[in-house]
This record gives C-alpha cells, structure tokens and sequence, in this order.
C-alpha cells in the first residue's frame, strides 16, 4: 500500500472515530449536567422531556371572543403534544414507569434512569431534558395581631385605588371568572364560600369538576420532613376539594373577591366568580406542578383529570409564586415557563404575576415569571403611594433583556384579607399587591364584556389608569417621575380610572377574512405595516386614540404599505379601513 493510500484509510479511520464519538455525545449533550451527574449515583431522576415541535399560534391574535380563541388554541396544542410524544410515551410506558403529559408546553415529567435516559434523548422529536426543581413560593410578612376585630367598612387599599367608586356604579365583577394558582384555597371561609364557582347554593350540591385542581401529588423534599407521608400535609395530597395548607392561597384569594356581607369587604371584585388550583406544597413548587397549574386554566377538567373544557377558562389568573435561582430555577428552564405564559395569552386569559419581595436593590425583578414580557408583574406601594423597600426593582438584568418591570404598582402593605379556618390577618408583600391588580381585570370586563379575552387591551388599559408612585430608588437611569420607569412602572392602578377608559374603548370588530388585512408589528413603537389580500386601490385607513378622536387619515392606493405613528403618544389606537364598501377595523397598541 502506497503512502497516499495509508493516508487516506488514516484520515477515514479518523474520521468515523469523530463520528461515531459525536453521536455517542449527542443524547448526553440534550440533557441537563445535573441530571447526567444524579443518574450516575440514583435509580431514577426527575425529569422534564421538551419536544422540538410548537403550535404556531400568531394567526389568533385577530380573532375576537374568549371562548373561540380558547378552543383553538387547545385544539392545535393538543394535535401539536399529541403527534410528537406518541413514541417517547411507548417507551416510558413499556418500562412501567408512569408519566404527565403537558400541552401547555410541549413537554413530558416523568423519572427515568440513566439507560432510558441516553435513550429518549437521542430521539430527534427530543429537543432537551431537563430538571424538575422544586421552587419556593414569594416570601411573604404576616403581620401578628390583625383580625376579624380589626375590619373597617372598606379596607385602605381597596379606598385607595377607588374600588368603592366603581362598586356604587353597579360594578363588582359580575360575569368574570378569575383563577388563582397558589398553595390551595379554603373554600368554606365566609368571604370566599358564595364566589366559588363550584357552589350551588348548598354543601350538598358543590360542584368541585372544572372548579379546582390540586397538582400536588407528592411531599416536598425541600421540607426535610423526618419521614416523607401525606401525613405531612395538612390538606393530604391529590385532594378532590378546594384545601390551603399554608394561608398564603386563601390570603391572595381574598383580596381578589373576599367579601362575608358582614361589614369584611376585603376584595376587589366580590360578585366575580373563582376557581384555583394548588401548585405549592406548604409553599413548595417545581415547574412541573406549575405547568400542571397553567394547563389546567387553558381547560380546566373533572376531578379525574378528563374531559378538559377550554370554554370554562377563568379570564385571569393569580400568580403570587416566583421561581428563584436559589431553588434551582435557571435559564435552563426559564422557557417552558414563559411558553406557558404566551400560550395562556393567546387563548385570552390575563396573566398576573407579582413582582417579587427581593427589594430595594435595582435589578431585583429577577424570578420567573414575573421577569416575562407577557406577565403583567405587580410592585408594592404603602398608603402614600411609595414603593415599599421589599419590592422588587427592575430593570430586568438577569436575562440579559433590560426589560422594564414591574408593569403598575397597587397596595401591598399591611393589607388585610382571609386566612384559614374562617379567620383574617393583614400581611405585606407583592403578593398582596397582584391580586389588586386582578380583581381590577374582572371589573373592566364587567364594564366592557366585549373585552373578555383582548389581552393587549385590557393591559394597556391599566397602564394608562395610573396615578404617580414614588421611590427613593432610582434605577437604570430612570427617576419616579419617568412614564414607565422600573420600579413602579407605569404607576399606581386606579380601578375607577381603568373601568372609565374600559368603556370608552370601542367593541372589537374581526376584520373579513377574505379580505387577509395583517397590520404589524402590533404591539409597535411607531412604524406598522399593513397589507391586504384585496385590491385596496383608493382605499381609506382612518387612525383614532383611545378617545375616539381622529389623528391619521390616509388615502391607500397600493399594498403593502407603512404608516409611521412614531410621533404619537404611547396608548391604544384603532385602525379602520374602508375598501370595496368593506369596513373593516381592530386595535394597534403603541409602545
């Protein structure tokens, strides 16, 4: 064999080596370090399975009707989980290993062991397995003392934010469902017990299906319980009824619609209806019974987990949880989280985060999944309408995205709500200062039932019903007095204000379909694109404001073209466009 010959057979002999190394790498390179390191010592590992395939959703944002959009974008998430887990549950199954499936995210949580999962990862529907930490919920500050003997007629935050205003208009969130995803609510307390969607009128007719879910399966390890039974749990686990084992979920719930008729008027909006979920053991999370939580708001189901029922979704959901790095959340699996959240937005449900307790340093907004853009993050304010020193600042540094957060502030100090065993108690903590925020979305519903399921405008209608809030604080270069700025945003909700401009805002009209008119980027900061599947030749494309007031009108004679709204206020606006004796319209919001 000549030398040129010797070379060449080396450098294929070295090559196939390469090869056959990489592909042997490859299924460990889609799995988290941890994961490969613990399934070195362990039996089995907690797991997150992701699959590479999403539904596109982006064609939903113009349809018109909570409902309509919910089921469809269940619809495609379910063809989309559906196809792609398939085999991946053959193979958990036939090991005899059981399994969750989630369309909310395209995701499996399961154990494996290290065979299994070199195994699953090297499937190339699989794009990443990672792990399923468990996460501690907010912290929050019970304040000793407070009780049912301490009540005024209407608490200071509710007088605040002039919630008293809008009930004496016949405004109380009559309609609205609201969901609150925390550590359980007791549903018997006499403020929370006739604003279940699940009561009929007696003990005997409750109707638990589709009102509550328990994701809590298992006892947290981060308790370090002595030894592990349900025992542990005051509630027990996988229970079929509304229980909180820690306070903190009827508390929040509370101030959401808590109201006994007996002078303990502790909640926004108390003729909404609520359904919850309990994703925390004793405050204890991980993103598996998070997502449990989110996918049961998509479509809640019966108490068996079946006959999901996207048409009962609540129009907003409580979050008063975060996800902190110190607890094993990370960039890692900051993803599913947020996918959750965009897909929630898409099958039009508000989502309302609160910001976080980790004040006052600046870039203190930083846990999931208040660090989203799609989450509506909620600081605290005291009874002066100062930032509290607990509450989170922005910018959001941790992702690199320089994201101004929290969106508003409410109040979130000394506020008093519901605790368990038909008690109260007063407590401080952005996770006082969320469900403000959430009984607000119920009242502008109310206002405006054509509202219900217009994500963007609901929350653009709250940015602009602020009154200022203060910090000493300044943070990336922004002082209190900038409009946003990141550390009380767009300021301090006023309810009074947000149902004023609710029903000034005009009723969403679904452009023809057959007429393709797409107008983006919507959101925009100034400069849109509209096109139309249609001759529009001597067409006209008016622009108003929130107001209903004129501020573009444009003579079209070609498509695509652009208009430039960059010198117009921040706010919402309304396009209408008249072609071929057509009128069509929808929303544009400007940053």
């Amino acid at each position: 064999m000549n030398q040129m010959h010797k070379k060449l057979l080396l450098a294929t002999v070295a090559s196939l080596l390469i090869l056959i190394t990489i592909q042997a790498q490859a299924p460990a390179a889609k799995i988290a370090a941890t994961l490969l390191e613990d399934s070195q010592n362990s039996a089995e590992v907690e797991c997150l399975i992701l699959f590479r395939n999403t539904a596109d959703l982006n064609d939903l944002s113009r349809i018109h009707g909570k409902e309509r959009k919910g089921r469809l974008v269940y619809e495609r998430l379910q063809t989309v989980s559906r196809e792609s887990q398939q085999e991946v549950q053959r193979i958990i199954g036939a090991s005899g290993r059981p399994f969750q499936s989630f369309l909310i995210v395209n995701a499996l949580h399961t154990r494996l062991d290290r065979e299994l999962l070199l195994r699953i990862a090297a499937r190339p529907e699989v794009l990443r397995i990672q792990a399923n930490p468990w996460i501690d919920m907010l912290a929050w500050r019970p304040l000793p003392g407070h009780t049912a003997s301490g009540r005024s007629p209407v608490e200071w935050g509710l007088d605040l934010i002039n919630v008293p205003e809008v009930w004496a208009q016949g405004i109380r969130g009559t309609g609205v469902v609201i969901g609150n995803q925390d550590t359980g609510v007791e549903w018997t307390h006499p403020t929370l017990k006739e604003k279940y969607r699940g009561w009929q009128g007696s003990e005997a007719e409750v109707e638990h299906s589709y009102n509550w879910f328990d994701a809590i399966t298992e006892i947290s390890p981060l308790h370090n319980d002595e030894q592990i039974d349900p025992s542990n749990n005051p509630c027990g686990l996988s229970v079929d009824f509304p229980c909180d084992d820690n306070d903190h979920g009827t508390y929040t719930m509370g101030i959401s619609v808590g109201d006994d008729e007996q002078g303990n008027q502790i909640g926004v909006a108390p003729a909404s209806r609520w359904i919850a979920c309990r994703n925390m053991e004793r405050g204890y999370g991980s993103p598996a019974t998070y997502l449990a939580g989110f996918e049961w708001f998509l479509a809640p189901t019966d108490l068996d987990g079946n006959d999901p029922r996207p048409e009962l979704a609540p129009h907003v959901i409580n979050n008063s949880w975060g996800c902190p790095a110190m607890e094993g959340c990370s960039a890692e699996n900051w993803g599913i989280l947020e996918q959750a959240v965009e897909n929630l937005r898409a099958a039009g449900v508000v989502v309302v985060v609160s910001a976080g307790n980790d004040g006052p340093d600046c870039g203190s907004v930083n846990d999931p999944s208040a660090i989203f853009a799609g989450s509506f993050a909620v600081g605290a304010t005291n009874a002066t309408d100062t930032l509290a020193g607990f509450s989170s600042r922005g910018p959001v540094t941790i992702d690199g995205s320089g994201r101004i957060k929290p969106d508003l502030v409410a109040p979130g100090v000394n506020i008093r709500s519901a605790r368990r065993n038909d008690g109260f108690m007063a407590a401080s903590g952005t996770s006082a200062a969320g469900p403000f925020v959430t009984g607000i979305v119920a009242l502008i519903i109310e206002a405006n039932p054509d509202l219900a399921g217009e994500v963007a405008l609901i929350e653009q209608i709250m940015r602009e019903s602020t009154v200022p809030a203060y910090d000493r604080v300044s943070c990336g270069g922004y002082s209190d007095t900038d409009v946003p700025n990141p550390m009380t945003g767009y300021g301090r909700i006023d309810a009074l204000a947000a149902v004023e401009r609710a029903r000034q805002v005009s009723p969403v009209n679904t452009p023809r379909a057959d007429l393709g008119i797409e107008v983006y980027p919507n959101p925009s900061r100034g400069l849109l694109r509209f096109t139309s599947d249609t001759n529009s030749s001597g067409s006209v494309l008016e622009i108003f404001d929130s107001t209903g007031k004129l501020v573009e009108r444009k003579q079209v004679n070609q498509t695509p073209f652009e208009l430039d709204l960059t010198a117009q206020p921040a706010g919402l606006y309304w396009w209408r466009w008249n072609i071929d004796g057509h009128r069509n319209s929808g929303r544009i919001v400007k940053f």
